[in-house]
């Protein structure tokens, strides 16, 4: 006892911590129901605004729910509406729509030509770095481009030049190809360096184009070609002969040249295979071959094009030639040099063929318009009746603008059916290979669809907004819009539709005009009835033979001679002449025709001045005979009898002839020099009488085989080779014709409507005068003489 007693502290102590620990354990207990509660609130809290976003979300998916529903429903009760208009209004509906309809099909037609003009050279994957080099030449004033440079420049540009990472020189070698006992009249052959394949996109199926035409005597053929002359034997390694004399190893095959390549080929040779045939490729004052070069990646080509300015110069001092680059992309289209490839494009067509589609199309744009304000007055009470029950100005807009947009598209199918039904045809008037592929490509759907809504807002905007602005009340009362504000709109929009029109044909008869005086133009020589038949190379000495053996021939009048064709670029020219009395610092580029006797009254062209070449005078050997123009720019007075000398060869003027056209009449009389072949010369001209041509040509074909046995036939009216010079320009004029045509038929098309709208409103109005003793001349007049008065003016 007395123990226990002697301790009271610790006890109280431990007493002490126990219930301080026990005051703890409640502080947490407290803090952990505080903690609780809070959670508890923050769950209650969280499931509130749950709901609420929920219960927002489904308001808002409903509200927008119900708008489209609702928006669906007005759409098809839109379309109902635009059904009933259509079959209430059948024929104006269909004018419409068919109005459309031919506008769009001119529109696609239009845009399939000219997506077929751009496309060319752009399948190469170098387009962007490959370049032509042309140069222009100026001749006391007179400036000269022309696509024709010297032999050894592309070696020169890729050995000086860091800028160009290929270059090669071209040339175009056709020839006569045989295998074995197959023989093909004329071939396209290109002379090219090996680094042409490594600028142009020419895939070769068999070979490589790093070496196939590593030897001299290597061709590489086209995919077409080989299967003609091999058929079903392997062509690599066999031997063809070109015009009897040249060997050839096929060492390649390659596909078939793109149409869409401003170079048109069959098959490839070596460059230096050129100097085999009697070419200079080291003469810097020689402008032969044509020159194609590749710029190193990120070459800015305007500096270069300003570096190579006078690289020609820097090689031979004393020319006058200037360099300059032309863009690969634009040769097709815009290239118009001299001695340039042919088969060329114009921009220009490219415009006008792009206007005449904007003006089809507003002509269709304007028809609509008319036609659809023409009866806006039996659609007033629908609208004044809509206005009524709560419709509102832009719900009427949706509405005929929906109505519009539906014809629009009925017009969209129609002008693309109408497109496959006629492309066919259009091909053949074109000459063009076109396809209707480019309709399934996205960028043409894209550009329907946004036609589709140009022309609807165009067509239908006007209308739209002139229906939804009636007045209820007014129209209710039976008063409409004021009559004058409606016809003077529409008598702008018909005066704005005719007026296109008639530039439309005016533009026509222009060229139809120019065709014209295209084909009936005076070209100062007797174009008609001569034929021509070229000698093969090994076969030209025989020339003296056939032609007096030809003058036998009963209907041949005349037989000559001439090196180059009358209608070719390829013509010699020089600027280094001499005369008597020539300014020492004068330069003239000459052309110079070799032609044999007898040429001048072959052709029947006018001697203004002295004589033709004869056999009589020796001498005449190096004669020469001048045209107008060359005298003119010689500044000398009576040519006849003075000296004039090219180089070494040094004669007499002997003759002037009267200026005359050999080429396209878009080229001006250049000064031309004639003078007697130094070689021969493979083109032979007959003068046929009209008699009996027939057999005027049996007889020409039995002297050719009786001399030339080896070769087939061929001849050529020199007429029909002047109408080909022209083939671009008579196909173009034609499709502006048919273009024009359909753009007047829209017009009429409207105007039709118009018309005969107009004169079923009067109905009452002709009743009446009729009545009163009006005769059908004087109803027709007073019905015709408000739209002729505005097709007058």
């Amino acid at each position: 006892m007395n123990t226990k007693r002697k301790h009271p502290p610790l006890f109280f102590k431990k007493m002490l911590t126990r219930l301080t620990r026990f005051d703890d354990e409640f502080n947490i207990i407290d803090s952990l129901g505080e903690i609780y509660r809070r959670k508890v609130e923050a769950e209650s809290r969280f499931r509130a605004d749950l709901w609420y976003a929920r219960q927002t979300i489904f308001s808002i998916h409903s509200h927008y729910r119900s708008r489209v529903i609702w928006r669906g429903m007005m759409f098809g009760n839109d379309c109902k509406t635009a059904l009933r208009h259509v079959r209430k209004y059948k024929g104006y509906s269909f004018i419409n729509i068919m109005g459309l309809a031919i506008g769009l099909a001119v529109v696609i037609f239009i845009f399939l030509w000219i997506n077929d003009e751009l496309k060319f050279d752009r399948f190469n994957r170098n387009a962007d770095r490959i370049y032509r080099v042309v140069k222009y030449s100026d001749y006391g004033g007179n400036v000269l481009h022309v696509a024709l440079t010297p032999g050894p420049l592309a070696r020169a540009m890729k050995e000086e030049l860091p800028e160009v990472a290929e270059s090669t020189s071209l040339e175009f070698a056709g020839a006569r190809t045989e295998y074995r006992d197959k023989s093909f009249q004329y071939v396209e052959v290109i002379c090219v360096e090996p680094a042409f394949f490594d600028m142009f996109s020419y895939p070769l199926i068999r070979g490589e184009a790093s070496s196939a035409l590593a030897n001299k005597n290597a061709i590489i053929l086209t995919e077409s070609l080989a299967g003609k002359v091999f058929g079903e034997e392997d062509p690599v390694g066999k031997q063809i002969t070109f015009n009897h004399r040249y060997e050839y190893e096929v060492t390649g095959i390659m596909e078939d040249v793109p149409r869409h390549s401003h170079l048109q080929f069959e098959g490839v040779i070596p460059f230096q295979k050129m100097a085999d045939f009697g070419r200079d490729l080291n003469n810097w004052r020689s402008n032969s071959f044509y020159m194609y070069i590749m710029l190193e990646e990120g070459v800015n080509a305007e500096r270069l094009d300003e570096k190579i300015r006078e690289f020609k110069r820097d090689h031979y001092p004393d020319c006058r030639d200037f360099l300059y680059l032309q863009p690969l992309k634009k040769i097709h289209l815009y290239s118009d040099l001299g001695y340039d490839i042919s088969g060329h494009g114009d921009i220009k067509y490219v415009v006008i063929f792009s206007v005449i589609s904007v003006f089809v199309l507003l002509i269709a744009c304007i028809n609509f318009m008319n036609l659809t304000t023409a009866v806006s007055r039996n659609r007033a009470r629908e609208v004044g009746l809509r206005k009524v029950v709560g419709a509102t100005r832009k719900t009427l807009v949706v509405q005929f603008f929906t109505e519009s947009m539906l014809m629009s598209l009925v017009a969209v199918i129609m002008s693309v059916s109408l497109v496959y039904l006629v492309f066919p045809h259009f091909n053949m008037l074109s000459g063009k290979e076109l396809s209707l592929k480019p309709l399934g490509e996205s960028s043409l759907i894209v550009g329907l669809l946004a036609i589709l809504f140009i022309t609807s807002l165009l067509s239908g905007g006007y209308p739209a907004f002139l229906l939804s602005s009636f007045s209820p009340v007014k129209v209710l009362k039976g008063v409409f819009i004021s009559g004058r504000k409606r016809t003077s709109s529409r008598r702008v929009l018909v005066i704005a539709q005719f007026a296109i029109s008639v530039f439309l044909v005016i533009s026509t008869l222009v060229v139809s005009r120019q065709l014209h005086y295209l084909q009936s133009k005076k070209l100062g020589f007797d174009k008609e009835k001569l034929v021509s038949i070229s000698l093969p190379f090994e076969h030209q000495s025989r020339y003296q033979t056939m032609k007096v053996e030809l003058l036998r021939q009963n209907g041949i009048t005349h037989v000559t001679r001439m090196r180059s064709f009358p209608t070719s670029d390829m013509v010699n020219s020089y600027s280094g002449l001499d005369w008597d009395g020539k300014d020492p610092d004068q330069q003239v580029l000459f052309c110079i025709h070799d032609v044999g006797y007898d040429f001048f009254e072959t052709f029947g062209m006018t001697l203004l001045e002295g004589r033709s070449f004869s056999r009589s005078f020796p001498t005449d050997t190096v004669a020469y005979i001048l045209n107008e123009k060359a005298v003119e720019i010689m500044h000398i007075e009576n040519p006849v009898g003075k000296q004039f000398a090219q180089d070494d060869r040094r004669g007499m003027i002997i003759g002037v002839v009267k200026d005359f056209h050999f080429k396209s009449l878009k080229h001006e009389i250049e000064p031309l020099v004639f003078r007697l072949p130094v070689n021969n010369a493979r083109h032979m001209f007959m003068k046929v009488s009209p008699s009996d041509m027939p057999a005027t040509l049996r007889s020409v074909e039995r002297i050719w085989k009786q001399f030339i046995p080896d070769y087939p036939f061929r001849f050529i009216f020199l007429d029909e080779a002047y109408n080909r010079l022209y083939r671009v320009e008579y196909r173009t004029g034609l499709l502006i014709r048919i273009f024009t045509g359909l753009a007047i038929l829209i017009t009429a098309l409207g105007l039709f409507g118009l018309a005969s709208f107009t004169a079923a409103r009067r109905t009452k109005e002709i009743a009446i005068r009729k009545v009163v003793g009006a005769s059908v001349p004087r109803l027709i007049t007073l019905l015709m003489t408000e739209f002729i008065m505005l097709v007058i003016l």
